[in-house]
């Protein structure tokens, strides 16, 4: 969100999700599932490897 200067709203209506969801992952409530792991990688180019280890 920092290097695209998105809010967190924005990103999550580009990722086709909520901005809840968005906001519970950021925060550590609710991990990555595979679904927005696809969509990190196709829309924002979000390395695997990255994904992996946060998730």
């Amino acid at each position: 969100m920092f290097e695209k200067k998105m809010k967190r709203k924005d990103m999550a209506k580009l990722l086709g999700i909520t901005d809840t969801r968005l906001s519970e992952v950021m925060h550590g409530k609710r991990k990555i599932n595979m679904e927005l792991a696809k969509r990190l990688y196709n829309t924002l180019g979000v390395d695997p490897k990255f994904i992996l280890e946060k998730s």
